[in-house]
């Protein structure tokens, strides 16, 4: 039976991965890949090391556990500022925490919104609020997001479940944080998309801003959220291992040629595959084997039951994306388009105090997620 959406595409690769007997590869860039961006030096001073926490839940104890430093374990609800290994001091001194799942994520966060509550400050409550706005985080990475993203588990296992990951990887048996310290090895491991580290430089820039209560702060913070959702918007549409899977619901689309003669030609007619999503005067890429170039819809036309639409092409300036462009038309090279991804990520957006409230200010509450617009209009 055809494929026509991608819910059954999905449950089709999952049940392939069920046949094989363990998870096969989703995405074929390394966009899940972990990097680490450490905050500025100054000259003179020396770089604090840096140390990854993790957090789970321990199914004997029923207790979200904390492991510091490698080796201590103690249960997350013992964390507070009066701890040299505190939640607050591990997210100011701008530590990894790797989180299990989003149960231990969630948890944790309300273990920071009742800590905030008690002690006045807010800034560790607003950081964690940040970070769930995120579509990946490579500060507070939870496994099962990056592993779901990188991997198909085989069908019939809960994708936002830790232990059914650890399961299909055969990780089972070992403690738990053990099994987290394979699996983050796994999600450390491959290419790194080239844009990825910008992304985590944006995502810096937004947990440093949300430290400080102003609104000026919550802008920046927010602002650099957007910039990377748009920024793996873009990575997952451009990402050969799902183009299959982008192209039922239009993200992607077929483009054949039907007018193209040579790298001279500024104007092409070609057929696209349906559902076909940009509009006319749109800036629009082209995709094709890892590689793409920008173009412009110039025109749509509706044929039969064909969708004939002209792309405005690039020139063929020698060592170009045109030229490279160009180079596969000639060469009959299967073509995709997708629109143009907005390329603002990894600009510096901090918080700083002569605009914002100090890191330290009152706590006002916990931070709720709502969009920014929402927020600037005076939401409570």
């Amino acid at each position: 039976m055809a494929i026509t959406t991608t819910a059954e595409y999905d449950q089709a690769a999952r049940e392939r991965a069920r046949d094989v007997g363990a998870p096969t590869p989703r995405m074929a860039s390394g966009a899940a890949t972990l990097v680490h961006v450490h905050r500025e030096v100054k000259m003179g001073e020396t770089p604090k090391p840096t140390t990854t926490q993790l957090i789970w839940f321990d199914a004997a104890t029923g207790s979200l556990m904390c492991r510091v430093a490698g080796q201590t374990r103690f249960p997350a609800y013992a964390l507070d500022r009066n701890h040299g290994s505190a939640l607050g001091v591990m997210i100011r001194d701008e530590d990894r925490v790797v989180f299990a799942d989003r149960e231990a994520f969630k948890a944790t966060r309300r273990l920071v919104d009742r800590n905030a509550k008690q002690s006045g400050d807010g800034r560790f409550s607003r950081t964690l609020a940040v970070a769930a706005s995120l579509p990946v985080s490579t500060r507070f990475p939870v496994l099962t997001d990056l592993l779901s993203a990188r991997l198909w588990l085989p069908a019939g296992l809960d994708t936002n479940s830790f232990d059914a990951w650890a399961h299909a990887l055969a990780f089972s048996g070992a403690p738990a944080s053990e099994q987290m310290d394979r699996a983050l090895a796994m999600v450390s491991d491959g290419w790194s998309n080239p844009r990825l580290v910008k992304a985590a430089r944006s995502e810096f820039w937004s947990l440093r801003s949300a430290e400080y209560a102003g609104l000026s702060a919550a802008c920046s913070a927010y602002g650099a959220v957007e910039q990377i959702t748009d920024w793996w918007a873009a990575t997952c549409a451009a990402d050969e291992g799902l183009r299959e899977r982008n192209v039922l619901d239009g993200t992607v689309s077929r483009v054949l040629p039907q007018s193209y003669c040579g790298g001279a030609d500024r104007e092409m007619v070609a057929l696209v595959s349906s559902p076909f999503r940009l509009k006319v005067g749109r800036a629009a890429r082209f995709l094709w084997n890892g590689d793409g170039a920008d173009v412009t819809v110039a025109g749509l036309e509706v044929s039969g039951s064909d969708l004939a639409v002209t792309f405005e092409l690039p020139t063929s300036r020698r060592g170009s994306s045109g030229a490279r462009m160009h180079s596969a038309l000639d060469a009959g090279t299967p073509m995709f388009v997708t629109s143009k991804p907005f390329d603002g990520v990894g600009a510096a957006t901090p918080g700083g105090r002569k605009w914002a409230a100090k890191a330290d200010e009152g706590w006002a509450g916990a931070m709720r997620d709502v969009p920014v617009d929402v927020a600037l209009a005076g939401a409570k």
